[in-house]
């Protein structure tokens, strides 16, 4: 699934043209209600190019995704409807997104500053791309990926996977790592089912958890000393080397989330494959 704009849309609001399997709304601030053209649009890839939209999806029984829309530019509000299964994208600029009730969805900030909440009786995939971003999971296992920023992210209730990467971007530049601890990721309620996920370490020795005031924070070795990933606030116990996956392991979890939707929506056990 390419998320790229193919259209040159109108200025009138809420117009939109279809072109195959992609909705194409306007440039201005659009409302979306895929209930109100169901039989139009639900199901297929919607675009909402600029303007600070709204979008809100529907609940079909579908075998694949209920919703796919990405907000692009502006400050947009994408959310899906009960337990449906969504794929949402916010695009450029801060964006709020929501899986609602339940479905196994797949959200991702992008750009900007964003709040990305899965659905709370799914299975999620959370990212939040570029910029300082907000994840919070639901009640069964959730996937959640900061990527790069300072973000802050709560896994609910559920045995959570937090990603912390330690590569740097190949388009942008930008590392996750970083020697201010105070500019890490922070996981607000790691517990003893959570894992931490340490992308681009194949060594424990690497790895070191440093008590700092009821916090741990996330130390990594580099060739440049030692770098901070992320910060455990305060989980009240030492969290033990089974909970901390490096190597291939942390390499295939996060290849989970890289844009594998696919793959999510035909196996939503998929979560549960890593044998962990």
């Amino acid at each position: 699934m390419v998320f790229a704009p193919i259209y040159n849309a109108t200025d009138e609001a809420n117009q939109f043209q279809i072109e195959s399997e992609t909705v194409n709304y306007s440039n201005s601030n659009d409302v979306v209600n895929v209930n109100d053209a169901s039989d139009l649009i639900r199901g297929k890839y919607t675009l909402l190019h600029s303007g600070d939209d709204r979008y809100v999806g529907t609940s079909f029984d579908s075998p694949g995704w209920d919703n796919i829309a990405n907000g692009n530019r502006g400050n947009d509000r994408l959310q899906g409807l009960n337990s449906s299964r969504d794929y949402l994208r916010g695009g450029k600029d801060d964006d709020r997104i929501y899986g609602k009730i339940g479905g196994n969805d797949m959200l991702f900030g992008d750009l900007g500053e964003d709040l990305v909440y899965g659905s709370a009786f799914g299975s999620n995939i959370l990212r939040g791309g570029k910029g300082d971003d907000f994840l919070q999971g639901g009640n069964k296992r959730d996937l959640l990926v900061g990527d790069f920023g300072t973000d802050t992210m709560k896994g609910g209730a559920g045995s959570d996977f937090f990603v912390l990467r330690t590569d740097t971007s190949s388009s942008t530049g930008l590392s996750n790592l970083t020697p201010n601890a105070a500019e890490a990721d922070r996981i607000t309620d790691f517990a003893a089912n959570d894992y931490l996920v340490i992308t681009g370490v194949d060594s424990s020795f690497d790895v070191n958890l440093v008590w700092n005031n009821g916090d741990y924070l996330v130390e990594v070795m580099t060739d440049l000393g030692p770098q901070y990933a992320g910060i455990l606030e305060s989980p009240g116990f030492f969290p033990n080397q089974e909970q901390i996956l490096i190597g291939q392991t942390a390499s295939d979890i996060l290849a989970a989330a890289d844009g594998n939707a696919q793959a999510f929506t035909q196996d939503p056990n998929l979560l549960n494959s890593f044998g962990v």
